[in-house]
């Protein structure tokens, strides 16, 4: 085999990887909080604000903006059961892998 298709095998297989791969765990407390949007808050009482980030590139390859979202719900979900809370909301968009979100507790 040749240098190059040894290059467009690891790009496979890095791109697997990427796509298909979930760098972080929600936890059991994560579990029990939901996302909700600004609108759907009005009678809970917010407990405070994270800023989560996560890698969205990964050996100079960008990641899958879903995963990256997805990932970033998981960590502020785990965020918001530290701090009591058992509803998110998104308060920005992703950029760079960040993204902030308001903490609530509605129940």
């Amino acid at each position: 085999m040749s240098v190059r298709h040894y290059q467009i095998i690891l790009f496979i297989v890095i791109s697997i990887l990427l796509n298909g791969c979930a760098w972080v765990k929600l936890t059991p407390g994560g579990e029990a909080v939901q996302l909700l949007t600004k609108d759907q808050v009005s009678n809970c009482k917010e407990v405070g604000g994270t800023t989560v980030s996560v890698k969205d590139k990964i050996i100079g390859v960008k990641r899958k903006s879903e995963h990256v979202q997805d990932e970033l719900i998981i960590l502020a979900k785990n965020s918001a059961a530290r701090m009591a809370g058992d509803t998110i909301v998104k308060n920005s968009e992703v950029e760079n892998g960040e993204q902030t979100f308001e903490i609530y507790r509605c129940h």
